[in-house]
C-alpha cells in the first residue's frame, strides 16, 4: 500500500488526530505491513508480545475462550495493552476475510505517542469502553424476567453460564440473594458463605452514607442505572478495583437490584502506567515538559491572585557530553539520575524539578516572597555540585549553569518565562559556567545579535567569504620564518572585521565549524602549494581542528583528499587539537591520532598547560610539537610564576623528544627569556601580526630575521 493511502487511512484513527500529516507520514513509512488470508490466525490468546495493529483493510475478529467479541474493521485498531504492559494476549485475532494490518511496535509507541498525552487518554478512553461492552444490563435483566417462576438451581446455572460477573441483592437490605461462580471465583468465597452477607460487607472503606444515595435513587426512579468504584476484598484478603453497575430487575415477583461487577485494576494500572509515561520523565521518575507545563499555569494563575512572584530557572549541566562521550551512554544515565535525586532532596514540597530533555532541567519556584529567594535557592543548587558524582567507583564532577526568570517583571506566561530563562543559563555559560544569571532586557538584544551572527556566518560560507591571515613561526634560533598558522578572518560589510572570539563560539554551537573549518582547510592547503611553487617547500602550515571537526567520522578521508586536491606534502600540514579535546574518547583519539600521523600529517597540542595535563596520556600519542598558552608567556617579572611553569613545559617537552612554540611573545624580554630556557619557536607580535597572504609573501621574498 502506498504510503499517501496509509497515512490518509491513519487520520480516521480516532487517537491519532492530535498527530501532524509529517508524523503520520513517517509513522506509515517506518511501520510494517502485516497481510493475513482469511481465517489466518494473528495471534492466540495467552501469547505475549509488543505490538499493537491497526486494520488497513479487510476484517478482524477478536475471540475469547473460542467467543466472538469484536469484528474490527478498516481505522480500527486493536493489542494495543502489549504496548503498555507486557502480559499475555487475553484474546485470540484472527481474519475474516483478507485483511492488511499495520504493526506498531513498542519503541515507535514511545517515540510517537509517549510525547503525546491526548493520544495516551484516547486509547485509555477506548480500553474502558471496550471493558464496558463485555456485558450488558439490559440483556441479564431481561433473562431474570423470562426466567421468573424457576428453580433457583435453574437460576444459577443461568448465571454460571456467563462469563459475566453478577450478584443479585435485596433491595432494602442490600443482603446477597445469589452470586454467580465468576463472583465467587474472584472473591475466593463459597455461595453458602457470600448469602450470609450484605453487598457492603465486601466492599474497602466505602461510605455507608454513598450506599444509602445509590439505593434510593435506584428505588424512587431518579436513575435507573448507577455505576460507582469501589476495592472489592478479593483473594488472600487483597482488594482489586472493582466497578459495579447496579439497577433494579424482578425476580419472582419481587424487586431486586441486578449488580454487574467489572474488575477494572488492570485498567487502573493501564490509566497509572499512561500517566506516568504522558507526564513523567521515564529516566528519572521527574515531571516532564507536559506536567510542567501545567504546574507553571497553575503557579502563575496562583502569583496573580497573591499578587506575588514565581521563579523559574533554567538549568544545563556543565561539559555532560564528556562524561556521555568518554564514560558511555550508561554513566551518563547514572549521572543524570543523581542529579534529579539531589535537586529533589534540597527543594521545598511545593517546588518542581523537571527534566526537559538531555541534560537541561527546570525548576519552579511558586509563591516567591523577594528575588532573593530564588538567588538563595540558585546559590543552593550550585552548592550541591561541589560534592563529586560516583559513577562506577569514579568521582565525576560537574557544574550547572543557571538562567533565572521571575513571574511578572521577566513574563506573563510559560513560554516567554522560559524563553527568557534559557536566555539568562547561556549568560551564564558565557560567564564561565557554574555560575546564575538573573534575566535582563539586555539579553534580548544579544540574543539577537546572536542571531544576526549566525545568520552571517550562514551567508559567509555559502559565498565562501572567509579569509586567512598568516601568522609566521619563528625559529628562536636564527629569528627566522620556519612555519605560519593560518587564523580565520571574517569582515563585514558594515561592521568590519568580526572578532573571532565573536564567531567561533556561534559557530561551535551552531556546528557551522565544520563546514567553515573544512573551507579554511582547503584555503591553507592551495596557499601553501602557492608558497611551495614560489620556492618555500620547507614551510608548515599550522591549523585548528575544533573537537566537532575531530569527531567526524570521514575526518581521515577529507584530510588525505584535501592535501591530495592541493598536490602538497602531508608533513607540510600541522593540525592543532587542544589540550582538553585530546582528553575525550580516548580510544578513539588515541586511534584517530596514531592514522593521522600515520599519513604524515605534524600533530601539536595547542594551549598546553591550561588543560589536563595528564603526562601519562601525553606519552601515548604521536605528537610533535607542544604549543604553549599565551597566558604562561606574558608574565611581567622575571620571577613570575608563570614563567616558573613555561621553563617547567619546555624541560618536560626535551625530556619527551618534543618541539615547543611559545604564543603570544610580544616583548624582547619575553622572546629572550624563551630562547634562554631553551624554547624552540615562538608567535606573537614582536615578530609580526597575522598578515593577509599578499604580505606575507612580502616577508618570505625580504629574507630577514625577525624580531627588533
Amino acid at each position: 500500500m502506498e504510503i499517501a493511502e496509509k497515512t490518509s487511512l491513519l487520520k480516521n484513527v480516532d487517537f491519532l488526530k492530535f498527530f501532524h500529516d509529517s508524523t503520520l507520514e513517517r509513522l506509515a513509512e517506518e511501520s510494517h505491513e502485516i497481510p493475513l488470508e482469511p481465517g489466518e490466525v494473528l495471534f492466540k490468546e495467552g501469547t505475549t508480545g509488543d505490538t499493537m495493529y491497526l486494520v488497513l483493510s479487510g476484517e478482524i475478529q477478536i475471540f475469547k475462550n473460542e467467543k466472538l467479541l469484536a469484528s474490527l474493521g478498516c481505522g480500527k485498531y486493536f493489542g494495543e495493552m502489549a504496548l503498555i504492559e507486557s502480559k499475555p494476549r487475553s484474546a485470540t485475532a484472527k481474519a475474516e476475510n483478507p485483511a492488511i494490518l499495520l504493526e506498531i511496535n513498542h519503541q515507535q509507541f514511545k517515540k510517537y505517542f509517549s510525547a503525546h498525552p491526548q493520544s495516551l487518554m484516547a486509547i485509555l478512553k477506548t480500553l474502558s469502553a471496550r471493558n464496558r461492552k463485555t456485558y450488558s444490563p439490559k440483556v441479564l435483566s431481561a433473562h431474570l424476567k423470562q426466567e421468573q417462576g424457576v428453580l433457583e438451581e435453574a437460576l444459577g446455572g443461568l448465571l454460571d453460564g456467563t462469563s459475566k460477573e453478577i450478584i443479585i441483592l435485596d433491595p432494602e437490605s442490600l443482603k446477597i440473594i445469589h452470586a454467580n461462580a465468576g463472583v465467587l471465583n474472584d472473591l475466593e468465597m463459597s455461595l453458602e458463605k457470600i448469602k450470609t452477607k450484605r453487598f457492603p460487607d465486601l466492599c474497602q472503606e466505602f461510605p455507608k452514607d454513598k450506599f444509602a444515595t445509590i439505593t434510593e435513587s435506584i428505588l424512587t426512579g431518579g436513575q435507573t442505572v448507577v455505576t460507582f468504584e469501589t476495592n472489592l476484598i478479593g483473594r488472600d484478603e487483597l482488594p482489586f478495583a472493582a466497578e459495579i453497575r447496579i439497577q433494579l430487575s424482578h425476580f419472582n415477583g419481587k424487586r431486586v437490584f441486578l449488580a454487574l461487577v467489572q474488575d477494572v485494576s488492570e485498567r487502573k494500572q493501564v490509566e497509572e502506567t499512561i500517566q506516568q509515561m504522558a507526564y513523567y520523565d521515564p529516566l528519572t521518575g521527574l515531571p516532564n515538559r507536559n506536567l510542567l507545563y501545567d504546574r507553571i499555569t497553575l503557579a502563575l494563575a496562583q502569583a496573580h491572585r497573591s499578587k506575588s512572584m514565581a521563579g523559574i530557572m533554567f538549568l544545563d549541566l556543565d561539559h555532560f557530553k564528556k562524561v556521555n562521550d568518554s564514560m558511555g551512554h550508561e554513566a551518563g544515565d547514572i549521572l543524570l539520575q543523581e542529579v534529579a535525586s539531589r535537586l529533589t532532596n534540597i527543594l521545598r514540597e511545593e517546588d518542581t524539578v523537571a527534566r526537559m530533555g538531555g541534560d537541561e532541567f527546570i525548576v519552579l519556584a511558586p509563591s516567591v516572597k523577594h528575588p532573593m529567594n530564588v538567588c538563595a535557592l540558585a546559590e543552593k543548587i550550585l552548592g550541591i555540585f561541589k560534592k563529586p558524582i560516583s559513577i562506577s567507583g569514579t568521582d565525576v564532577f560537574v557544574g550547572v549553569s543557571i538562567g533565572v526568570a521571575l513571574f511578572p517583571n521577566d513574563g506573563k506566561d510559560v513560554h516567554a518565562l522560559l524563553k527568557n530563562a534559557d536566555l539568562a543559563m547561556y549568560r551564564a555559560k558565557e560567564k564561565g559556567r557554574n555560575n546564575y544569571q538573573l534575566f535582563t532586557v539586555s539579553m534580548h538584544d544579544r540574543a539577537r545579535q546572536r542571531m544576526e551572527l549566525e545568520s552571517r556566518l550562514r551567508q559567509a560560507l555559502d559565498r565562501d567569504e572567509f579569509i586567512l591571515h598568516y601568522q609566521p613561526k619563528v625559529s628562536l634560533e636564527t629569528r627566522r620564518i620556519v612555519g605560519f598558522e593560518a587564523l580565520a578572518r571574517l569582515e563585514d560589510p558594515v561592521k568590519g572585521f568580526i572578532s573571532p572570539e565573536d564567531f567561533i563560539p556561534v559557530a561551535e554551537d551552531t556546528r557551522l565549524i565544520i563546514p567553515i573549518g573544512e573551507q579554511i582547510l582547503r584555503k591553507g592547503c592551495r596557499q601553501l602549494k602557492i608558497w611551495d611553487e614560489m620556492g618555500y617547500g620547507d614551510l608548515h602550515l599550522a591549523i585548528n581542528l575544533s573537537v566537532l571537526q575531530f569527531n567526524q567520522p570521514n575526518l581521515l578521508e577529507l584530510l588525505e583528499s584535501i592535501v591530495e586536491e592541493a598536490q602538497i606534502k602531508p608533513q607540510n600540514l600541522e593540525l592543532e587539537l587542544t589540550e582538553s579535546h585530546l582528553m575525550e574518547e580516548r580510544e578513539f583519539t588515541i586511534k584517530t591520532l596514531h592514522r593521522m600521523n600515520e599519513i604524515g600529517f605534524q600533530l601539536t597540542i595547542d594551549d598546553f598547560g591550561t588543560g589536563y595535563s595528564c603526562l601519562t596520556y601525553l606519552q601515548t600519542l604521536p605528537i610533535g610539537t607542544l604549543k604553549i598558552d599565551r597566558s604562561f608567556v606574558q608574565g611581567e617579572s622575571p620571577n613570575d610564576s608563570n614563567k616558573a611553569i613555561t621553563k617547567a613545559i619546555v624541560a618536560m617537552a626535551k625530556s619527551l623528544n618534543l618541539r615547543t612554540v611559545a604564543e603570544g611573545s610580544e616583548t624582547l624580554e619575553q622572546v629572550e627569556f624563551l630562547q634562554g630556557i631553551g624554547c624552540d619557536m615562538a608567535q606573537g607580535y614582536y615578530f609580526s601580526k597575522p598578515q593577509p597572504a599578499d604580505d606575507i609573501e612580502k616577508l618570505l621574498k625580504d629574507g630577514k630575521p625577525l624580531g627588533g
